[in-house]
C-alpha cells in the first residue's frame, strides 16, 4: 500500500484538496436547495424511505415517474442516515464524494492509457476545473 501510495502520491494529494476544499465550502457555506431539480430530488428521496417505495419514486403522495429512481433513492438514504446535519450539507457532501470517485476512476483510466502519474494527474486537475464539474459536484442533480 506505501509503494502504491508514494507512486501516486500526485493524485493523492490533490484530490485531498479539492475534498477539503470544497467539503468547508459545502458545510461552513450551507445554501438552500436553490435549483427546483435539487428540491424535487431532495423530496423524492425522502418520501421513498419515508413511505418504502425503492422502485417508484413518491412526490407529494403520487408517482413521479420523470427520471430513474436511482438518484432520489440515494439522497433519500443520505438524509436518512444523517439527521443530526441539514439535507442541504449531507446531500451536497454526499454528491461531491461521488464526484470524487468519478475522478478516482477517470484516473484510473487515463493511468491505463498514459502509463504516467503526473500526465494522468493532469487530466484529473483539468477535469476536476471544468464549470459543469464544479457545479455538478455540489448540488443534488447527478
Amino acid at each position: 500500500m506505501l509503494v502504491f501510495l508514494k507512486k501516486h502520491y500526485p493524485i493523492f494529494v490533490y484530490l485531498l484538496f479539492f475534498t477539503v476544499v470544497f467539503s468547508v465550502k459545502i458545510i461552513y457555506n450551507p445554501v438552500y436547495f436553490y435549483d427546483w431539480d435539487e428540491s424535487i430530488y431532495a423530496q423524492v428521496g425522502k418520501e421513498m424511505i419515508n413511505r418504502p417505495s425503492f422502485l417508484v419514486p413518491l412526490f407529494q403522495g403520487g408517482f413521479w415517474l420523470d427520471k430513474p429512481p436511482l438518484a432520489p433513492l440515494f439522497y433519500g438514504i443520505v438524509m436518512w442516515i444523517t439527521p443530526f446535519t441539514l439535507p442541504e450539507i449531507s446531500t451536497r457532501l454526499a454528491t461531491l464524494y461521488l464526484s470524487i470517485f468519478a475522478l478516482i476512476l477517470i484516473y484510473k483510466l487515463y493511468f491505463s492509457v498514459f502509463k504516467e502519474t503526473w500526465a494522468t494527474t493532469l487530466v484529473v486537475v483539468i477535469t476536476s476545473l471544468t464549470q459543469i464539474f464544479l457545479q455538478r459536484a455540489q448540488v443534488l442533480n447527478v
